[in-house]
């Protein structure tokens, strides 16, 4: 599976967006792509298999808060939700 991090960080006045991708196997290794975070805790991923443009799923988060995009064609979205992490 590959998991692409968009991301917009801020080093001192400058801001920049960047594509970083990552090809995980494990559920740790997929844990530690998704806990990453950047200015006022915000990240988004998107996770999808190698070689594959669908399935995929798209996960924004904020602080304790994500919201999930599941798409399994071009152009469909099948599903979305929001959710809190556990206390």
């Amino acid at each position: 599976m590959v998991i692409g991090e968009s991301a917009t960080v801020r080093s001192g006045d400058t801001w920049s967006n960047y594509l970083r991708e990552w090809s995980v196997e494990t559920g740790s290794e997929i844990a530690a792509v998704l806990a990453r975070r950047h200015d006022r805790c915000v990240n988004e991923f998107w996770l999808f298999h190698t070689g594959k443009e669908f399935p995929r799923m798209a996960i924004n988060v904020a602080g304790d808060l994500a919201f999930v995009h599941y798409s399994p064609t071009t152009g469909t979205r099948a599903g979305a939700c929001s959710a809190r992490s556990p206390a």
